[in-house]
Formats: structure tokens, sequence, C-alpha cells
């Protein structure tokens, strides 16, 4: 049974017209950031051991337990639609991955559109992922991302396979952005069920990420990118999250191609529900806690 919680959340969503939101902010040019965290919060600091350092002039946080430290690093790339910062409930989604699993979080805070495009990101995120191979060794890596994020995350992994630089052991896909043209025509179908995201606004916010370039391009869309010899590959989905329908197809595409994927699709939650807070957000923490724990 769906939670009650999730309903009325739903609800919430359509009774702020939430929908529309990304679409109106990229038409004015004004973008919200009042309604995000790019810090982590100091409460935080009470449970986690929090360290900051600069790369390309943006922080990158590293969140760890204060004791019996895993050797597993997360290297995580939050969402919000290549355009926003992370929010507040990435926060807390990664004390409670750190807490439970025990492992240390790379958190950085990488350049957005509209001022920055996927280039400058990569320009930032490749870098990172290489010297902690270096540090930590691929067995050991974890690269994970919600939304956009899920999207960078899956094209990560595919350029450094394409490049002859290890991949992490494992990809984990929340609610992943895999298109970023959003022109499945599956999408259609599901959008009314969808309280929060709306296709018209994810394209703009596409565009605008890729700038010059083929939103096509596996780097925006990886999708389209080699599906082979990237690791385990992990999946977490809602059915009242438009982007389901490129998780269905993604998960098809693994299979035809013989590549092993895990995929979890919770019926009737929302977009990024992972991280929300529900009994249903709960179980699926403790679903990747699993799989980050071997």
């Amino acid at each position: 049974m769906v939670s009650i919680k999730s309903k009325i959340f739903q609800i919430l969503l359509r009774l702020a017209n939430t929908k529309g939101s990304w679409e109106r902010e990229m038409l004015s040019g004004q973008i919200d950031l009042k309604s995000y965290r790019p810090e982590p919060p100091k409460w935080l600091r009470y449970r986690l051991q929090v360290e900051t350092e600069r790369m390309n002039g943006r922080k990158v946080y590293t969140l760890s337990p204060k004791k019996d430290i895993s050797d597993t690093v997360v290297l995580f790339l939050h969402g919000g639609g290549y355009i926003h910062p992370a929010a507040l409930q990435h926060w807390q989604f990664v004390r409670d991955l750190i807490i439970k699993s025990k492992c240390t979080v790379i958190f950085p805070d990488y350049p957005l559109a509209p001022t920055f495009t996927y280039k400058d990101s990569f320009q930032m995120i490749e870098p990172l992922y290489k010297r902690l191979l270096a540090e930590h060794g691929a067995r050991n890596l974890v690269v994970m991302g919600d939304s956009a994020g899920g999207g960078f995350s899956l094209a990560l992994s595919q350029k450094m396979k394409n490049e002859g630089i290890e991949p992490p052991a494992q990809t984990i896909l929340l609610s992943p952005w895999l298109d970023a043209s959003t022109s499945n025509p599956d999408m259609k179908a599901i959008d009314p069920e969808d309280a929060f995201l709306g296709i018209d606004g994810l394209q703009m916010a596409g565009k605008a990420y890729a700038c010059d370039t083929d939103v096509s391009n596996y780097l925006l869309s990886p999708v389209h990118g080699t599906l082979k010899g990237l690791g385990k590959i992990s999946v977490f989905i809602g059915t009242h999250d438009i982007f389901v329908a490129d998780t269905r197809k993604f998960r098809s595409l693994c299979e035809s191609q013989g590549v092993d994927i895990n995929y979890y699709e919770y019926g009737e939650m929302p977009h990024v529900f992972m991280i929300l807070g529900f009994p249903e957000s709960r179980k699926a923490i403790n679903e990747i806690v699993r799989l980050i724990k071997g």
C-alpha cells in the first residue's frame, strides 16, 4: 500500500503548481535559488565529519562517519535539472546513507546552466573522479546521482570507459534523467501522473545545459551511450515519474545487450521519492545501502 505521506506530498505539489515551475524560471531567466542549500547544513557536523576543498573555483565537500569508516567512497552528483543547486533533502539523504553504510560521500557543487554548460561540469568532475580512482581504486568507488545527477553519473561512467579509464564498481541511478531531449513518446501517457516534472521545462533546461551541442549526445543523454563494461548498474524509479519511460527503455537496452542491471520500480512514487522521507524512501535507502555494502 502506498503511504499517506507520499499521497499528500503529491497533492501539495499539484496545489502549488510545481509542475510548471522550471518552465516559468527558464522563460523569465530568473532561476529560483532561495529554496536550495548548496552548502551542507551546520547540523550535519553533529553526526558527520565534513571537510571542504575547492576544485575549478568551486566547493567539493567530503562527508564521512566520525568512526568506523568503510573503504567505500561514493561520488554523489545532485539533481536539480542542471539549473538548481543541491536541496536540503539531498543532505538529509546522504546523511542517512553515510550513517547506515559507513561510506564516505564526495559531494561536489558542480557548475550549472544557464551560466555554465555540461562542458564546464565535466571539466570539474572528471579530474575529481580520476583522483578518487587513484586514491581508492575502482573496486571501492560508487558513482551515484539523482535526477539530472543520475544522468550525469551514467554519462561520467560511460566517458571514463570510452577513454580507457576504469569506471566505478557501481553506478547507482536515482530517478535518472537519461535523455535530455525528453522526447520519448511514452512520457505523454505518464505525464498526467507526474505532479513535479513538466516536459517543456525539462526541454528548456536540457538545451541550456547543452548550449550548442546536440542534446542527443551521450554526455547529455546517456541512454544513447555505451552500456557494456560499466560495472554494476542499479536504477531506482517511481511510476509517477515521467522519467520512468526512459528508465524502462534503458532497462530493455541493457537486457537486449546482455548487460546486467538491478532495476527497482516503486508503484505510485513521485520523482526522486528516495530523498523525500517517505516510508518508501527508507525502503529504497536500505536497498541502496545493501548494494553499497555488497
